[in-house]
Order: structure tokens, then C-alpha cells, then sequence
């Protein structure tokens, strides 16, 4: 599925979902005003065109997400699939068509339970499962109705208990880093127990006719999901749905209704024509819309990746913390604790408080890195030369020749300094720790609205076959940083002769955007 999906452009699946809208609104006005007795399947349809259009909205603002395309996706091979059963229902009644209601709304709950999780599981094994039980029932059906019943309705039992599955698994995740997840999982959870404990005292299914219900319960989940994220969207005014057209669009809607009314002479499908006829339209200016102001829509883009990035940075700072703990504070609390033990208590006492000093300072220097403290008065450049000899004074090594290139009239806002702070830190101590060069030249400038650092540590090297795999923790936790901010970062080995290793060098590139978004954003949830 995510192979194909790569291969689709979203500026199709936008083309597909308007096409929809118009078969859409043509069969619901036809039906309307040629079939009227069909109102259950004129009213799903209409609900249909409602979540096509909804769906249509999420993608123009979420555009370029995998796991929207794959959602709009699934969304239209639904739209195809319920519209042409009605038809088939319709005029081939006794044809078995009910194992694949089935198989399609296994499909859609595995599917918006994988969007709900946002990214957090993964939905390639589950639509194997799928494909397997299809087949399962379809065999079963050849040999046994009864065995083929019973297959069914275990199937409905396991559609029943996946959310349950889902949020028992993955429920501190959801509850803590999703936007929405927890709250939306627990009520598909909820509708599913409804639906399991109906199914087997009152029969929502009625297998010898053409019943509408199962439609309405795949369509009512698609609605929820598709209400939250327009919600959220709205909330986070990203996405202003009726935004500064309002007026015009009830004018349209009055307009329409009076001509409607004038040739149908019809209420009910004056109102359907006028409500489908304004949702077409206003899919077309959302078009038009988004594709002039790109940049109003891209806040909530990369939510739920952010939410990943924070997520393994939590885990690679609490890994961080016990070797640091373990390595560097035991350390020195053991020495200090023999040195104290020692007879000669008296002749350690300034050894013991200068361990216990640089105790202090390497912790202080930890928490700061955590989350760094720059003085308003003091210059980006001042911060990063104080930091860098800092480091200098603490590791003692005269051996590495280290030079920092950076234009002291430099100025960065937040969060971008404290990323650069702790980007230069890393790359520092790295130097020092694991360099085996004897000069580094580190660069920092700005060039029009992006950060670029660089770090070249001339004749340092590394194996050939590990220079693209980050094992140490504090590089994977800048790497996040960098990501998080929209930026990248690249170690590569530059060595013209391996066999001298003082010809080889190992450079850090790291390259950040500038948004002005992310300097508001950061200015407002520090104030808050």
C-alpha cells in the first residue's frame, strides 16, 4: 500500500475527490427526483458527498502526508465501492454480496485506527490478515453456511476488541503525545461494543434483502474521524473551513434554493441541490485557496511526526542521563568517598574539593545543556566562545586545536540559539572524547533564511562501513533537534588517502530553516 500510495500524486487524488463530488451530486439529484422512495440510500449518499468533501478539505491542508494520502485513498475506493453496491443491492437482491460489507469495514477500522495512532503502529500486517479472512470466508461459503456464519461473526467479535487492542498497547503513547488519538479511539471502541452486543440479540444485518445499516455504521466512523480533524484543524486556525467568504456563501445558498425551488417546485430536493451544488463550489475555491497561500496551511503538517521526533528524544535523554549519572557523577562520587576513607583525609582535602567542584560544574553544565539559560545581554557569539572554552577548561586537552568561525555581529532568536548551543556543545565534546584529528575549524553563519554549522575535524577518521550509522546517543539527540526545526544534518568522511590517517577529516553539516512560525510559536509557549 505505501509503495503504491508514493507513486500517487496528491494534485490527482484533489482531481479524483472533485470528480466524486460531481458523480456524487448527480446521482443523489437523480435519485431524489426520480426515485424519492430510496430516501436510506439518498441520505447515505448525501453523507457520503459530506465526508468526501470533508476528506478533500484534510487533504489541500495536510498535503504531502503519507498518511493522508493513504486516508483520502481508502476514502475513495469506499465512495466507489458503497455507490456501486447500492446499485447492485438494488437490482440484484439475491445476490450473496454481504461478505464483502465485511471485509470492507474491517479495512476502514484497520485503517483509521493506524491514522488515530498517528504513525505510532503500522498497518502493512493487518491488511494481510484482512486479505486472509476474506479468503477464509469465501472458502468456508463453498463448503458450510453454518461454518461460514460462525467465521463471520468471530470476525465481527475481533472488529469489535481491535481499538480495545490498540488503546491497551499503545495508552500512555496516545495519552501523551497524541492530539486527538485517545479520545477518538475510545469512542470507536465504544460504538464497536454497541454494534457487537446488537449483533447478536437484534440482527442489524439482514442477510436476505438489502439492508442499509452496515453502510450507515461504516460511514458514521468515517464522519467521526473526518469531524476531529476538521475540529482540530479549525481549533488550531490552520484551516479556516468558512473563512471570509461566509456572507457570500449564504447568498450563493439563498440564490440557489429560490432557483431550485423555481424548477423543481420540490422543498427536499431544493435543499439537497442547493447544500451539494455550495459544497462543490466551495471545494473548488479551497483550491484555489491553498494553492495561493500555501503557507497559511503548512502549521499542523508535521504534528504528529513532531510528536514521534519528541518522543525518541525523551528516550535518548533519559539513556543520556543514566550514563551520565553512571559514568561521569558515580565516578566521581566514588573517588571522592575513597579519597575521604583515606587516612591521610587531611592531605585530599583539596583534591576532594576540587572533585567535588567539578562535580557541580559538569552538572550544572548538564542541566543547562538541557534546556540552555543565554543571558539577554549577552551576544549569540559571546554565548558559543564562553561555551566552547568552557568545555576547553574542563576536558584540558591541549592537543586538539579548535577554531570557531562566526561573525560576532550574529544575532539568533529562540528556539534557534539554544539548538545551535546545543549543537555546538555536542560537537564539541564529541571533539574531545572521540576525535582522533589535531585540528578543528567549526563554522556558524546565516545565509538568508537558513542556520548552517559546520564542524571539519581534519585528520580524524572513521570506519568506512559504520560512517553513516549515529550510534553515540547525544548525535541522535541533535539529529531530532535539527528535525524537529525542519532541518537536516549529515556526518561524512572525507579522506584522501586512508592510508595516512592525518590526510583524512570528518565533518558534521547541520542546516536549519528559519520560520517565522516556529520563533512565535516558541515565543507563545514560553509565555504560557
Amino acid at each position: 500500500m505505501e509503495k503504491f500510495m508514493s507513486k500517487i500524486d496528491d494534485n490527482i487524488l484533489k482531481c479524483i475527490h472533485i470528480l466524486f463530488q460531481i458523480i456524487l451530486i448527480t446521482i443523489i439529484i437523480y435519485l431524489a427526483r426520480y426515485k424519492p422512495e430510496l430516501n436510506k440510500y439518498i441520505m447515505v449518499l448525501i453523507i457520503l458527498s459530506i465526508g468526501n468533501a470533508m476528506n478533500y478539505y484534510l487533504l489541500l491542508a495536510n498535503r504531502g502526508k503519507k498518511l493522508v494520502w493513504q486516508g483520502s485513498f481508502i476514502s475513495i475506493i469506499s465512495t466507489i465501492y458503497i455507490v456501486t453496491n447500492i446499485f447492485i443491492l438494488r437490482y440484484f437482491r439475491s445476490w450473496n454480496i454481504y461478505i464483502f460489507y465485511h471485509f470492507l469495514l474491517m479495512v476502514m477500522v484497520v485503517y483509521y485506527t493506524n491514522l488515530y495512532a498517528e504513525g505510532l503502529i503500522y498497518g502493512g500486517k493487518y491488511y494481510e490478515l484482512i486479505a486472509v479472512y476474506g479468503l477464509l470466508l469465501y472458502v468456508s461459503k463453498l463448503f458450510s453456511y453454518n461454518l461460514f456464519i460462525t467465521i463471520f461473526q468471530g470476525g465481527y467479535f475481533v472488529i469489535g476488541i481491535f481499538p480495545i487492542y490498540i488503546i491497551t498497547k499503545y495508552k500512555n503513547k496516545l495519552n501523551k503525545f497524541a492530539r486527538y488519538s485517545y479520545k477518538s479511539l475510545f469512542l470507536m471502541t465504544l460504538i464497536f461494543s454497541v454494534i457487537l452486543v446488537v449483533q447478536f440479540f437484534l440482527p442489524i444485518i439482514d442477510f436476505s434483502g438489502t439492508n442499509i445499516d452496515i453502510y450507515a455504521t461504516a460511514i458514521f466512523l468515517e464522519i467521526i474521524k473526518l469531524s476531529l480533524e476538521c475540529i482540530y484543524l479549525k481549533v488550531q486556525n490552520y484551516m479556516l473551513i468558512w473563512e471570509d467568504n461566509g456572507f457570500s456563501l449564504l447568498l450563493r445558498f439563498i440564490s440557489l434554493n429560490i432557483l431550485s425551488f423555481i424548477l423543481t417546485k420540490d422543498v427536499s430536493l431544493m435543499l439537497i441541490f442547493s447544500t451539494e451544488v455550495i459544497l462543490l463550489t466551495h471545494m473548488f475555491d479551497r483550491l484555489r485557496f491553498t494553492e495561493k497561500n500555501n503557507t497559511s496551511i503548512d502549521g499542523s503538517l508535521s504534528c504528529s511526526y513532531i510528536n514521534e521526533y519528541l518522543y525518541k528524544q525523551e528516550a535518548l535523554y533519559n539513556e543520556r542521563t543514566i550514563s551520565f549519572l553512571h559514568d561521569e557523577i558515580l565516578q566521581y562520587i566514588i573517588v571522592a568517598l575513597r579519597q575521604v576513607k583515606d587516612d591521610n583525609f587531611f592531605e585530599n582535602r583539596d583534591s576532594i574539593i576540587n572533585l567535588l567542584q567539578e562535580t557541580i560544574n559538569i552538572t550544572r553544565e548538564e542541566i543547562n545543556l538541557y534546556k540552555p539559560k543565554i543571558r539577554k545581554e549577552e551576544k549569540t557569539y559571546e554565548a558559543y566562545i564562553t561555551l566552547i572554552n568552557d568545555l576547553k577548561d574542563r576536558f584540558k586537552n591541549d592537543e586538539i586545536l579548535i577554531d570557531f568561525n562566526c561573525d560576532e555581529k550574529l544575532e539568533l532568536v529562540e528556539p534557534y540559539i539554544s539548538v545551535i548551543y546545543k549543537c555546538i556543545h555536542e560537537i564539541i565534546i564529541n571533539i574531545f572524547k572521540h576525535s582522533k584529528g589535531h585540528y578543528s575549524e567549526i563554522s556558524l553563519y546565516q545565509k538568508e533564511d537558513k542556520i548552517f554549522l559546520t564542524s571539519v575535524n581534519h585528520g580524524d577518521y572513521m570506519d568506512i562501513e559504520n560512517k553513516n550509522k549515529v550510534k553515540n546517543v547525544g548525535l541522535k539527540i541533535l539529529d531530532l533537534e535539527v528535525k524537529r526545526l525542519g532541518g537536516k544534518m549529515n556526518i561524512k568522511m572525507d579522506a584522501n588517502n586512508l592510508l595516512e590517517e592525518e590526510e583524512s577529516r570528518v565533518a558534521v553539516n547541520i542546516e536549519i530553516p528559519i520560520k517565522r512560525e516556529v520563533i512565535y510559536e516558541h515565543f507563545i509557549n514560553r509565555r504560557s
